[in-house]
């Protein structure tokens, strides 16, 4: 999973998108500390930079970074993958407010919801 940042502003998504190597099997973009940008915009600006050796019908994207561990989770197959997050686990911030968040904890919550 690569994030967008919007709290660094927009011009740092350029130079993450151009370190995401050619092999990677699944990519899923998603907004992560959106600050008061707009989660689309984030979005877009990583489409516009990500390397074109990557064919935009195999990428997952979702506006948040919990939306997108959901995704992974659901979309995956736990006991033979490998899911890598980038970016930092904690609180988001979105529009003033800091939403609490946990990496571990909420990919467990997704796996046992799997199981349920």
């Amino acid at each position: 999973m690569v994030t967008g940042i919007g709290l660094r502003g927009l011009d740092k998504i350029r130079n993450t998108m151009n370190l995401i190597p050619n092999n990677i099997d699944q990519i899923v973009l998603a907004s992560e500390q959106v600050g008061f940008e707009n989660e689309n915009h984030i979005i877009a600006t990583m489409i516009k930079y990500l390397p074109k050796y990557y064919d935009l019908n195999n990428i997952m994207i979702a506006s948040s970074r919990m939306e997108a561990i959901k995704k992974i989770v659901e979309d995956t197959k736990i006991d033979e993958s490998i899911i890598l997050l980038t970016g930092i686990n904690e609180p988001q911030h979105y529009r003033g407010n800091l939403i609490n968040h946990d990496d571990k904890s909420y990919i467990k919550m997704c796996i046992n919801n799997l199981n349920t």
